[in-house]
């Protein structure tokens, strides 16, 4: 359950630690969260605020205007304020509600604000409730710089793990563990690249199975599944002044060089279980358009490959006639084909 949180502008520090002097860009209150703005010369705080996707970094310990340099922390206990009425009685103002859950945690908001529930554009868990009036915040390391990891000893180990529950009964819309969303606007020239998400991987020590990449998938309980597939990649309409498109691009630097011993191929396909799959690949198009105009398509370089001119005659007549190589055990054989006329 959540919080009912209700912001209280005139914070108290109880405690705080990491604390420094920084520029802040806009006015605020002590106990707002504080996001980083920096640049190629300078660095400055502003308002932390998941609907711009700023994640809270800092926690400001004192108030003051734009532009001034106040104290701020990384870690805080923060207390809501009492109020001393006419008469001189004080009153106890509260973050949370009388039946909340003490410990509970407590989410990034907008501008600066904690809120009860996490955010929509950006989800980040910023504090926790020790009281009805008091927060103990303490915010993590947000992604950005080098994080370095070593593992050792006789025993598989995960360097960063995440332990995902999908509970969600959404009837539309993509529930996802993780999330990427990158929106490439800077102009690029040369050989200049975007990754969305890059691996790189160096094997210096023997390995009996090498993955850049590792995927498994099962069910449990025998649920009902529409369609289940390991990888699913969609690309959209990539616009009039695309050159090239291949939807899956798989390269080979030297494989004559890597000397693998039984074989090297591009793909493998291997069956694990003990039924049979119906089909090595399925073809199907939508909205009556076509899988593809050709099922194979090779460059200049074709004739080295397992695609050539065949030197068999399979017809009479002038058609030309093509042969795909293929290799069963020990012995070569070809698919032969003929030329459209």
């Amino acid at each position: 359950m959540a919080i009912t949180y209700t912001d209280r502008n005139t914070k108290v520090i109880l405690f705080s630690s990491g604390r420094m002097k920084a520029v802040i860009l806009e006015a605020v209150e002590t106990g707002d969260l504080l996001s980083w703005y920096v640049t190629d010369a300078s660095s400055a705080l502003q308002f932390a605020d998941q609907g711009d996707s700023q994640a809270a970094e800092m926690i400001a310990c004192e108030p003051g205007a734009a532009g001034d340099t106040i104290t701020v922390a990384k870690s805080a206990v923060v207390k809501a304020p009492t109020t001393v009425g006419a008469a001189g009685a004080a009153t106890d103002q509260y973050f949370g509600a009388s039946t909340d859950f003490l410990g509970e945690k407590v989410y990034l908001g907008e501008s600066g604000k904690p809120s009860s529930t996490q955010g929509t554009t950006f989800r980040q868990v910023v504090g926790r409730l020790l009281d009805r009036n008091k927060i103990a915040f303490d915010l993590p390391p947000t992604v950005g710089g080098v994080i370095t990891e070593t593992l050792t000893g006789a025993t598989a180990n995960d360097a960063w793990k995440l332990n995902i529950t999908d509970a969600t009964t959404n009837t539309s819309g993509y529930t996802r563990a993780l999330y990427i969303n990158t929106s490439v606007t800077g102009t690029k020239t040369s050989s200049g690249e975007h990754n969305s998400l890059g691996i790189d991987m160096a094997v210096s020590g023997d390995t009996p199975y090498a993955y850049i990449q590792s995927i498994y998938m099962s069910t449990s309980g025998n649920p009902t599944i529409g369609l289940a597939s390991a990888i699913s990649v969609y690309m959209d309409n990539m616009g009039t002044a695309l050159s090239s498109q291949h939807i899956l691009d798989l390269q080979t630097g030297n494989p004559t060089a890597s000397a693998a011993s039984t074989r090297e191929a591009y793909i493998r396909f291997r069956n694990h279980g003990t039924g049979t799959p119906t089909s090595i690949l399925f073809l199907q198009a939508n909205n009556n358009a076509k899988v593809a105009t050709n099922f194979i398509e090779t460059g200049s370089n074709s004739e080295s490959g397992p695609v050539a001119v065949s030197t068999t005659s399979i017809t009479s007549g002038s058609n030309t006639s093509y042969r795909i190589r293929c290799l069963y055990g020990s012995t070569t054989f070809y698919l032969l084909g003929v030329a459209a006329s």
